[in-house]
């Protein structure tokens, strides 16, 4: 079962107590600050009061685990303090972007005007050093921030052991006193990295991180509810004028963009930015981001009712496939969240299109964000120090739309990009000179209020991400001179921010199979070189020209990327995978999977020589037959299987397989016929069972045994057919695994040992002389006959010391015979037999049952007794004739 739960720690972030909840509303998205709201009885929190951390938890039934992001601090509570059983609610953000937020840029001496410092750092180094100077000193302040916050990016590498590259350095110059949160939200934005925490560790990785996921996890369908999807296709640009504020201004071309109403053009403003290079790297994310629709979409399940289980089988910057009505379409996931409502858990993921710059926001490139905010957030900025003047300035005029973009944002929600301009002002009300310090863009929805919007910039452009697309605004400007006078608010313009849209291209088409070749590998597995082909894809599935950027191949479960119409991989043997292609545009879409194409790997073509014919050996009614391990070509190939051991009584066959397969040098024996021809050959095969070539056939007559009996240890065979098998001496294990089911009974003689306990000594040390000197001779190699015929004269020496003891053991006999009816044991002279059957135990005399035990009762024709106790009564013998009966 799916479930939520929210945890209290400490607020060095050591787990504490469960808190018991009645309601959970949590919300995640992508490199900005988590909420969430929870509710619970005033009685069973115990009067928790803000502020305090928690943790949220999730479940299978099995045991609980933590997501990203998953610490929060709870700085809101409400209560009603008049009833003590009612329901209290808080109301909790991210603990670690809370705690961002409460740590500024200090000044240090690299600070050459007091007011700003300079950087050009990896964002490695860059959030490092930031870290570092909060929890140790800065200019000879002991600071003390968050003493257990860690982090596991370096100088080099981000959380996810991934180089930075030099397109990821920040090279800026920031404003003295603002809180590190802000400084973090505008390199998310302009796509510098992306962020999370997992407990009291912060992580940052390159842009694009997250996993694929989109072969087998989809999102839509009956166990699922979807939002109506989002999409705009406005704001496309094709040049672009960057102006820098501390340098002259420049221009960038944008290249893929929609030129059907011929070329664009738009403007941006760029903050602390020095030189072309720097200006032109900033602005691609934004090009990038306006040159195509995007597209927004929400999925709504149950966990337990079916469906992905989010955080294990998906997380946020995964691509998932996504269904939709005009097909499947992989998308990015920006955005999770987690409600519990009387005990049952939804879940809503946001996704939308990854795009090369991922979110429009990445447009804002002033470096004046408002201060005191947490990521993601809206907080209200430091004041400004006032200064008096004069005069008023004049206000602004010419104020117009410069550009406006729709995307989807790294949270999972469209944003519109738009850029604001207006005409330099430089004179006050009465048109004296005057100089300026900033301009601040104000706006309101319908009837409502203007409102600051946390846009304020020296240049004469800002491009704002924080107003709803498709929502009309009515938008001002004012300008601040540098002695601290706001002049009046510009007449308003209207306008709509755009929807974001998104171009897919269309399904592969066309894929075949160019080559397959099977080739035999060093271990001796077979694989094949497969190399496919397609069609090349021109167009979306809107029939508008894309620039395909790279191909994705799937083989089975394994994916890999292609540039051009062709791919070659490697597939084993008689294995079948399914096969399918799909493309990307130069805008990071992704179109549909061609349809599948089955593709069996080839068998290689050549085949394994024949093996060098058998050596052939006879003795003892047998055949031994040897292969050496090499084929007539020479040494054994890349490839090669197993030779199998043939035998037939002609040399025509009919042929039949004996021993096992050899990989190597060895070989069988064959039990034959004395006096008749045995013939073997031997037939080689690959790895993948295919036959190969068949040797020369060879030949020997069957020998049988020599010598005037069987030597010691020339039979080691596991199995003995025999009439009569008579022996004088067996080892101690003899009867172990003793079968003997076929006889109807069996009877074994024994007898007193004491006496002849030396002789019998004596016997054993002969017969294990025999045996010794007939193993060294059955073991021998050349002239093993001659051996054999000394060792049988020991083992015959042997034999009549047995004999010998024998006939002396047979005055001491008692047979124990058992069968099928049970056991009798006796002496074969006596007329007497004790016999233990399952039902009863018999005492016989000359085979008549004269007694027998039956259950608890002993029967018998007469019992003779001196004493007996019967029920309660004793009975006793009293001299000559006469009985005592004693009560017990």
């Amino acid at each position: 079962m799916f479930d939520i739960r929210v945890r209290q720690y400490t607020p060095e972030g050591v787990k504490s107590r469960v808190v018991p909840t009645i309601d959970i509303d949590m919300t995640d998205a992508e490199s900005a600050t988590a909420t969430m709201t929870f509710t619970t009885s005033s009685l069973v929190a115990d009067r928790l009061e803000a502020p305090f951390v928690v943790g949220v938890e999730f479940t299978q039934g099995v045991s609980w685990g933590r997501p990203r992001n998953d610490l929060f601090i709870v700085l809101e509570d409400a209560e009603n303090a008049a009833d003590q059983t009612d329901v209290m609610q808080f109301t909790a953000q991210s603990y670690i972007g809370w705690l961002l937020s409460q740590a500024i840029l200090w000044w240090t001496s690299a600070s050459k005007d007091n007011r700003t410092r300079a950087f050009d750092l990896t964002p490695g180094q860059m959030v490092r050093t930031l870290l570092a100077e909060a929890q140790g000193t800065t200019s000879g302040v002991d600071r003390g921030w968050a003493p257990t916050l860690l982090h596991d990016f370096t100088n080099t590498q981000d959380s996810l052991g991934q180089a930075w590259q030099a397109a990821d350095r920040i090279k800026m110059t920031l404003d003295l006193w603002r809180p590190y949160s802000s400084f973090i939200q505008m390199w998310v934005e302009q796509g510098h990295f992306e962020w999370w925490a997992e407990g009291m560790r912060l992580r940052i990785a390159r842009v694009g991180s997250g996993t694929n996921r989109s072969d087998y996890l989809v999102l839509g369908g009956p166990a699922f509810s979807s939002a109506p999807a989002k999409t705009d296709f406005k704001g496309t640009f094709s040049t672009i004028v960057l102006i820098p504020d501390k340098t002259n201004a420049t221009h960038a071309f944008n290249p893929g963009a929609d030129k059907r109403f011929g070329s664009l053009e738009t403007s941006m403003s760029l903050s602390g930015v020095d030189n072309r290079a720097t200006a032109v790297r900033q602005a691609q994310p934004v090009m990038s981001e306006n040159r195509a629709k995007k597209l927004e979409l929400s999925y709504d399940w149950a966990p337990d009712a079916g469906g992905p289980i989010p955080w294990r089988d998906f997380t946020i910057g995964d691509t998932v496939m996504v269904r939709r009505k005009s097909g499947k379409q992989p998308l990015r996931v920006v955005g999770i969240q987690a409600s519990k409502r009387g005990g049952a858990v939804t879940v809503r993921a946001i996704v939308g299109s990854k795009l090369v710059g991922l979110q429009a926001k990445m447009a804002k490139r002033i470096g004046a964000i408002a201060q005191g905010t947490i990521i993601g957030g809206s907080g209200a900025s430091f004041p400004s120090s006032p200064g008096p003047a004069p005069l008023q300035p004049a206000t602004p005029n010419a104020l117009r739309i410069a550009s406006n973009v729709g995307t989807w944002g790294d949270d999972g929600k469209a944003i519109s990009a738009v850029q604001v301009a207006w005409d330099e002002v430089n004179t006050d009300i009465d048109g004296n000179p005057l100089d300026v310090d900033y301009y601040q863009v104000w706006s309101r929805r319908g009837n409502e209020a203007a409102v600051f919007d946390n846009a304020s910039t020296k240049g004469l452009s800002v491009t704002i991400d924080s107003w709803t697309p498709g929502e009309p605004r009515y938008v001002s400007v004012r300008v601040r001179s540098v002695a601290g006078r706001w002049s009046d608010l510009s007449p308003e313009i209207a306008v709509v921010p755009a929807v974001p849209g998104s171009v897919v291209p269309r399904p592969v088409a066309g894929v075949e199979v160019v080559s397959n070749i099977g080739v035999f590998q060093a271990d001796g597995t077979a694989l094949a070189n497969v190399t496919i082909g397609w069609e090349p894809v021109e167009f979306s599935v809107d029939d508008q020209l894309v620039t395909i950027a790279e191909y994705e191949v799937h083989v089975g479960l394994t994916a890999f990327r292609a540039v051009g119409t062709s791919a070659s991989f490697s597939l084993p043997t008689a294995e079948t995978a399914a096969v399918t292609v799909r493309a990307r545009s130069s805008l990071g879409f992704w179109g549909d999977p061609s349809e599948p194409l089955d593709v069996t790997g080839a068998a290689p073509t050549a085949t394994v020589a024949a093996p060098t014919p058998p050596v052939l050996l006879t003795g003892l009614g047998q055949v031994a037959a040897r292969w050496d391990g090499a084929l007539i070509t020479g040494p054994l190939p890349a490839g090669f299987g197993f030779v199998y051991m043939e035998t037939a009584a002609d040399e025509d066959g009919p042929w039949a397989p004996i021993g096992t397969p050899l990989s190597g040098a060895g070989g069988a024996n064959i039990k034959g016929v004395v006096g008749d021809t045995v013939w073997v050959r031997l037939r080689s095969s690959d790895t993948l069972g295919r036959s190969g070539g068949t040797s020369t056939p060879a030949s020997i007559l069957v020998e049988g045994v020599t010598g005037p009996d069987i030597e010691a240890n020339a039979i080691t065979a596991n199995h003995i057919e025999a009439g009569s098998i008579g022996v004088n001496h067996v080892t101690p294990s003899f009867g172990n695994d003793l079968n003997l089911s076929a006889n109807e009974s069996v009877t074994i003689v024994v007898g007193r040992q004491d006496a002849q306990a030396a002789q019998i000594a004596d016997l054993g040390e002969g017969v294990d002389a025999a045996q010794s000197t007939a193993a060294a001779a059955a073991n021998a190699a050349g002239d093993a006959q001659a051996t054999a015929d000394g060792a049988a004269e020991t083992a015959a020496d042997a034999a009549a010391t047995a004999s010998d003891v024998g006939q002396r053991l047979d005055q001491h006999q008692t047979y124990y015979r058992f069968g099928v009816d049970g056991l009798a044991i006796g002496d074969p002279g006596s007329t007497s037999e004790l016999r233990l059957k399952p039902e009863r135990i018999e005492m016989t005399q000359n085979s008549v049952v004269v007694s027998y035990w039956e259950g608890g009762v002993f029967v018998a024709d007469e019992a003779r007794l001196n004493s007996a106790q019967i029920g309660n009564h004793q009975f006793m013998a009293y001299g000559p004739g006469r009985t005592i009966v004693r009560p017990l």
